[in-house]
């Protein structure tokens, strides 16, 4: 949902209390292990205008998940029973941006690969290099290039992967030169939809094409 601006995902409600000091169960629809949780939540609740219904913030003091879709949460501003009542039945949301990248690509907020493509024939496709390992944690990759081809290879330009055949869409963010040979030149580059050396790992020897202009 969006809120003042913001994007927010819905990953359950609360159920019930738990013991006397203000702590309370939920069902979580969205399983996020605890250590990867935010460290705040906003609960839907009526708002102070009647008929009317907003998210409050919450800080999370503690977190227990058992069965991958029960919690047991702890929250700063709620310390007695009383408190808590006010909670049952009420949806909870995280703010979408607080979430780390690789758990928006578990719950599929994010692609956790790039774009495979099928509509292209291999006569619209112009070699124009090889990728040979990652570089690094964040997901660059080193590659090597044709000395012929490097002008290929712009910031923001689109580019194709193939790998086992398939085709993959993808596009520079940025590049740098590593190494000149005499035939190939050696560059470090990172590529969108790439962030993690896990996805660039699946990138290792996969061939860099072009659209041919014609």
């Amino acid at each position: 949902m969006i809120y003042n601006g913001e994007k927010y995902l819905y990953i359950g409600y609360i159920v019930k209390l738990h013991g006397d000091k203000g702590k309370v169960i939920a069902l979580i629809r969205r399983y996020i292990p605890a250590e990867k949780f935010p460290s705040r939540l906003f609960i839907r609740m009526a708002g102070e205008k009647e008929g009317r219904e907003e998210l409050r913030e919450f800080k999370i003091r503690k977190i227990k998940i058992y069965k991958r879709n029960t919690a047991i949460l702890s929250l700063d501003k709620i310390r007695r029973r009383e408190e808590a009542e006010s909670l049952v039945a009420c949806d909870i949301y995280i703010r979408e941006r607080e979430l780390p990248r690789m758990v928006k690509m578990e719950l599929g907020i994010l692609p956790n690969f790039l774009q495979e493509v099928s509509e292209i024939e291999p006569s619209q496709l112009e070699y124009i290099g090889m990728i040979t390992k990652p570089r690094g944690l964040k997901g660059a990759v080193a590659a090597v290039v044709p000395k012929e081809k490097i002008q290929k290879f712009t910031k923001y330009q689109e580019i194709l992967i193939e790998l086992e055949g398939k085709l993959y869409r993808t596009g520079i963010r940025k590049l740098k030169k590593i190494k000149e040979m005499a035939d190939n030149i050696y560059v470090s580059l990172e590529l969108s939809g790439i962030y993690d050396v896990n996805s660039a790992e699946r990138l290792r020897k996969g061939k860099i094409f072009t659209l041919t202009s014609g």
